[in-house]
């Protein structure tokens, strides 16, 4: 689904990619809650709870250290890009100058935009900032699927 984004117009590639990973976040905190009570997790995510919304949720994991500080700023990137297309009255596109810099200040994208002089073969079509946006959702989230692994997790993600 991540890799389709693409495909999407770019309100639907922004939200989609972004609840993508907010969802994968929450499988990770989720995993880290030592009560197993299931009601308490419940009330942790649902409406007004402490972690309800994605901020909250990248700031917890941060703060106990379940994700980096670097994943962090991606992920409140991601979140700003998110917030952008989905409170916007007017049509948003990616190459709105604001949604382009934080895109091309994700990690994945300063990566692959740094080797691009190295290819052997054709390069990425990672001009795009839709691409690029998608590509780092999907960094993202395989980043927090391999640390809910690490945790003593089930895979969410099946490759």
């Amino acid at each position: 689904m991540l890799l389709g984004l693409q495909t999407q117009d770019d309100r639907t590639a922004a939200i989609v990619g972004a609840s993508l990973v907010e969802s994968a976040l929450e499988h990770l905190l989720v995993a880290a809650v030592q009560s197993n009570a299931r009601t308490l997790k419940q009330r942790l995510f649902e409406n007004r709870g402490p972690l309800s919304d994605f901020n909250s949720k990248i700031l917890i994991a941060q703060a106990f250290g379940l994700i980096a500080e670097r994943v962090a700023d991606d992920m409140q990137r991601i979140r700003r890009i998110r917030n952008c297309f989905a409170h916007a009255r007017l049509p948003v596109t990616f190459e709105e100058p604001l949604v382009a810099k934080e895109v091309s200040a994700l990690a994945a994208v300063m990566a692959v935009r740094s080797t691009e002089a190295h290819y052997v073969y054709e390069p990425f079509p990672y001009h795009s900032h839709k691409t690029s946006y998608g590509l780092s959702c999907y960094i993202t989230t395989l980043l927090l699927n391999h640390r809910h692994v690490e945790k003593g997790g089930d895979a969410f993600i099946r490759m």
